[in-house]
């Protein structure tokens, strides 16, 4: 039940384009004798009308098969199916009138040679005046091309039509949803999780860091206390061992037996940790 069917549904909207896309030239084609040729503006707007009309002749069958495929659902407004199947013969009827519009364009026939009468007595000559084209050499006629393009329009919104209906059940699909969403907060929670565990042992590292680094700074300061307090005694020694004068020598005794004998610097309080 929690796995997705086949077809997902970027794979839904890239078919659908993929037919839009095949239809635009058509459709470009079919509307440059509208808007005329050569010209920047010209091909703009039948560039722009054909790739609205390629678009809205896919999206408007798929949308119909969506909304009827969802009418059983709960919460769905069941009444949209009606306007759905009336869109659906619009899209019939545009269809049709594309379909003739381009059987017409691909048979019509050039302009027809004007030939001189002089030419005109020669056998044959009539065949000048109209100018066979590919159309009549494959003997097509106009229901012929008509059917035809109005098939291949036809195919492209029934393939629309039908990507809309296989969609999943609609309660299917909300079930499934609700298990992917549910499955998304646990991973976003376990991650989260993850993330502040990580957060209080780097929290824990850097207090420990810190301590470690306060005991060293510590040390050093002791040891240096200690070389200087070393060096003063020795200097008393020193004085008491050359000195003449027994008030130095009696002096430098008393001033020997404290200890310690050079001021210490006052250590910084310790403050607690968060």
């Amino acid at each position: 039940m929690p796995e997705r069917p086949g077809m997902p549904a970027w794979l839904t909207w890239a078919m659908l384009l993929a037919i839009a896309a095949v239809e635009v030239p058509i459709y470009w084609i079919a509307f440059q004798p509208f808007h005329g040729k050569g010209s920047k503006g010209s091909d703009v707007l039948s560039g722009t009308l054909a790739i609205s009309t390629a678009v809205l002749m896919v999206l408007l069958p798929h949308l119909a098969g969506r909304t009827v495929r969802s009418r059983a659902a709960t919460g769905s407004i069941k009444a949209a199916v009606l306007p759905a199947l009336a869109l659906m013969g619009v899209w019939g009827f545009s269809s049709w009138a594309l379909g003739d519009l381009r059987a017409r364009l691909v048979l019509q026939h050039p302009d027809a040679v004007d030939g001189s009468q002089s030419a005109r007595d020669f056998n044959g000559a009539e065949s000048l005046d109209v100018q066979r084209t590919l159309a009549d050499n494959l003997h097509l006629t106009q229901e012929t091309v008509t059917w035809m393009f109005v098939a291949l329009l036809f195919l492209s919104g029934g393939i629309g039509f039908l990507l809309g209906l296989l969609r999943e059940h609609p309660y299917v699909d909300a079930y499934r949803a609700a298990l992917e969403r549910r499955a998304n907060r646990f991973r976003q929670r376990e991650e989260a999780r993850v993330a502040g565990d990580r957060a209080r042992s780097l929290a824990r590292t850097a207090q420990e860091r810190s301590a470690q680094r306060r005991e060293a700074v510590d040390a050093r300061v002791r040891a240096t206390d200690n070389l200087y307090e070393a060096a003063a005694h020795a200097f008393l020694e020193g004085a008491m061992e050359r000195s003449s004068d027994p008030a130095v020598t009696e002096a430098a005794m008393k001033l020997s037996a404290t200890w310690p004998l050079l001021p210490r610097r006052p250590r910084p309080p310790v403050r607690p940790g968060p």
